[in-house]
């Protein structure tokens, strides 16, 4: 009966053992103070609402600048494409009667 009971004290104090050292771990994970003053402290760091909102009006006709200078850009960019590629076309097709008439001269010359 004795050792039962040692048994059952021992399972009590490693129960509240266990307890202390799981409020401890509860206490510790709280803010404190200074924590709290870190933190105010930090808040000088960052921005005011009005002020980015004032920041974001400033630089939108900027923004919207460079889109429509990127939509101009892209326009001539399709433009200056297309361009090239008719004037590939009329070059090859302008090499194509080069060489046709070529042929014809030097049949021409060998054979009439």
């Amino acid at each position: 009966m004795q050792t039962n009971l040692n048994k059952l004290m021992e399972e009590v104090d490693d129960k509240m053992l266990k307890g202390k050292n799981e409020h401890t771990k509860t206490m510790t994970s709280f803010v404190t103070k200074p924590d709290i003053a870190r933190l105010y402290e930090r808040f000088k760091e960052f921005v005011c609402f009005g002020d980015f909102d004032k920041f974001k009006e400033e630089i939108r006709p900027s923004v919207e600048g460079v889109r429509k200078d990127q939509e101009v850009f892209g326009f001539e960019h399709r433009q200056m494409k297309e361009m090239i590629r008719r004037f590939d076309e009329l070059l090859a097709d302008k090499a194509n009667k080069m060489s046709l008439t070529e042929l014809e001269h030097k049949i021409g010359e060998q054979f009439l």
